[in-house]
């Protein structure tokens, strides 16, 4: 990316914010915080100008266009949860002056993610584990039970199914990821799920690395188009992270055959 271009999408995307949080005010803010403490999510509805919006929708549609990657797989990680999707990796979207890392060097938007959080939210140290993009589109395309490897994640809906149709979002919040003995199906046993039906044209920000969560497979064919941001917590810098999942939901075509 060149870095006066980058820098002035960051500057124009830090002004959007400000203006938003400033109409917003004190109160939102404080009951974003209320939520998140109380559920582990949060939902952010309308932080971009219609002119920004376009540009996020537009981008994230010609990314999955020009380098999605079908996958149907199985996770041994998540006792072999399944991933039915189209993803673009963070290598793609990093690769030019979009509006997608733009929005993750977004300092503003970071301060804001950390106040929500009440502690500080960072850049995850693992690049490949930044960005992303999913889209599912037929019956049965899931982002099947998981956890992430970092603290927190964003989800901004670029398109988003009705709740009938599938695709919306499922939540056992407060639970641990043991890589060798996942326990996901005891995990559902033992917990109630939350369920969120989010509408495009805002973002879902939650503690990812504690709540195990999947994406409700869709019933019928129908679009469910994702931009994902990992986010990393201080104690994550401390913690011996590997990233098996990840090399095996976003690793380039020529590498997985």
């Amino acid at each position: 990316m060149d870095p006066q271009k980058k820098a002035e999408k960051v500057a124009q995307l830090d002004e959007a914010f400000e203006a938003f949080l400033q109409v917003k005010g004190e109160d939102s803010i404080q009951a974003w915080k209320d939520q998140f403490s109380t559920e582990g999510i949060v939902n952010i509805h309308g932080i971009l100008t219609d002119e920004l919006w376009d540009l996020l929708v537009q981008e994230s549609r010609e990314m999955v266009s020009e380098f999605g990657v079908e996958r149907d797989i199985q996770v041994s990680q998540t006792d072999n949860s399944p991933r039915k999707m189209t993803t673009v990796a963070n290598s793609h979207l990093r690769n030019g002056n979009g509006i997608i890392p733009a929005i993750y060097d977004s300092k503003v938007l970071q301060r804001l993610l950390g106040e929500i959080a009440g502690e500080p939210v960072l850049e995850c140290p693992a690049v490949e584990e930044q960005l992303a993009i999913s889209l599912l589109t037929e019956p049965g395309h899931t982002h099947g039970w998981h956890w992430d490897d970092y603290s927190f994640g964003m989800v901004w809906l670029i398109e988003s199914p009705r709740p009938e149709d599938g695709g919306f979002t499922q939540c056992i919040p407060n639970t641990k990821w043991n890589k060798d003995e996942p326990r996901v199906h005891q995990t559902m046993i033992d917990n109630p799920i939350r369920s969120y039906a989010f509408e495009a044209g805002g973002f879902y920000f939650f503690r990812s690395g504690t709540t195990m969560h999947r994406v409700y497979p869709l019933q019928r064919k129908t679009r469910r188009l994702i931009v994902n941001m990992d986010w990393a917590s201080k104690a994550d810098l401390s913690r011996d992270i590997s990233l098996e999942t990840t090399d095996s939901i976003y690793v380039e075509k020529a590498a997985a055959d």
